[in-house]
């Protein structure tokens, strides 16, 4: 018995250590949520031309971190981009002319106070994040931010000093497939290719067998595989901010018979007018109804006098039940699109109706927006 107690002590005291040496990682990524193409950020020079894509932010219980790697199947070599680029000037002015040029995916990471990148295709599927740094990275929390890089340097593409009311110009993407991917981590200085583990990327379920998760993480904000035309904007001249023009129309009165019930009646329409919006891009506002008291639920009043008989109704949005002062989504607007939505009232009690004294009734209405990228 003696021996038996000393044994399962010998025991507790070897487990101990043992489970300070397991790391557990996990890693966040926020893709980019406006996508534009720069002329030589740091830690890149002037001649490279640039897109990020998003970030990804590794934390690791105990600071060990090591060949921090994406594995995306789908993921190519190159992604291709066609707009303005200029090979040769005429009378002293750049000629522009329509043309893809290839860009490869990097990373941009800051290890123990030094910044370095490099591209991170290695010829098949897996994307080093870290491939300029050699051992634990003993980083926490560790970056690593996710660019495209032009092979063509960036003095093809437009300077603007021949046009500098030019807010900017797009480039479409022509080539190349962004779908999605997982992170996996070395188990120690070997590198990846001697052993790895996936660790949850945005709270992934990580498979106990080793497998990889389910679900890949997309590169691109809302998820897809090719992003809206994207811009270069003119540093010196960049496009205004988005303005939303709200306007009432059509807007009437109503007889109220018609909306008992489940009947319903139009009293108005909503439109959206969007200014400096870009081409291609959809936007997004919150939109509240509110009363002058600031409560849920919504009256007419005899004469418009909240202390006088109230006959309650309920409001529709684009057919979407509204509370008062509470937030409704209206979300895929464009510059091109008339984003219109219509105003209904409806669930007017008609025995509540009848026992109201003759009359004109009225209720006012405040609108107001909040474009969801402030929020």
């Amino acid at each position: 018995m003696q021996k038996k107690q000393i044994l399962i002590l010998v025991l507790a005291l070897l487990m101990f250590p043992l489970i300070a040496l397991f790391s557990e990682v996990q890693v966040t990524y926020e893709p980019v949520s406006r996508l534009k193409f720069e002329k030589g950020p740091y830690p890149f020079e002037a001649s490279h031309f640039v897109l990020q894509i998003g970030t990804l932010t590794f934390t690791s219980t105990d600071n060990s971190l090591f060949d921090p790697t994406l594995f995306a199947l789908d993921t190519p070599i190159h992604f291709g981009f066609t707009g303005p680029v200029t090979w040769y000037e005429q009378n002293g002015q750049p000629v522009y002319v329509q043309q893809e040029t290839l860009f490869r995916m990097a990373s941009v990471s800051i290890i123990k106070g030094q910044t370095g990148w490099n591209y991170m295709h290695s010829g098949d599927f897996q994307h080093g994040l870290a491939d300029w740094y050699n051992g634990n990275i003993n980083t926490n929390p560790f970056v690593a931010k996710i660019y495209l890089v032009s092979e063509q340097p960036a003095s093809i593409y437009p300077d603007y000093a021949s046009d500098p009311s030019n807010h900017g110009e797009y480039y479409t993407q022509t080539t190349g497939s962004f779908g999605g991917f997982n992170v996996v981590v070395a188990e120690n200085n070997s590198g990846h290719y001697n052993g790895y583990e996936y660790v949850p990327v945005n709270g992934q379920e990580v498979p106990e067998d080793g497998t990889p998760p389910s679900a890949e993480i997309p590169f691109l904000e809302g998820g897809g595989n090719t992003p809206p035309p994207i811009i270069y904007e003119n540093p010196d001249n960049p496009l205004p901010n988005v303005g939303y023009l709200l306007s009432i129309l059509n807007e009437t009165g109503f007889s109220i018979q018609n909306s008992y019930g489940t009947d319903k009646t139009k009293i108005a329409e909503a439109q959206l007018t969007l200014q400096n919006a870009e081409s291609g891009k959809t936007y997004g506002v919150e939109v509240t109804f509110s009363n002058s008291v600031g409560s849920q639920t919504f009256s007419l009043h005899l004469d418009g006098q909240r202390t006088l008989f109230a006959i309650p109704y309920l409001l529709l949005f684009g057919g979407e039940p509204v509370t008062g002062s509470v937030p409704l989504d209206w979300v895929n607007l464009s510059s091109t699109a008339p984003n219109i939505r219509s105003i209904e009232v409806t669930g007017v009690d008609q025995n509540r109706a009848d026992m109201a004294p003759a009359g004109l009734y009225q209720d006012t209405i405040t609108i107001s927006i909040t474009p969801k990228d402030t929020l």
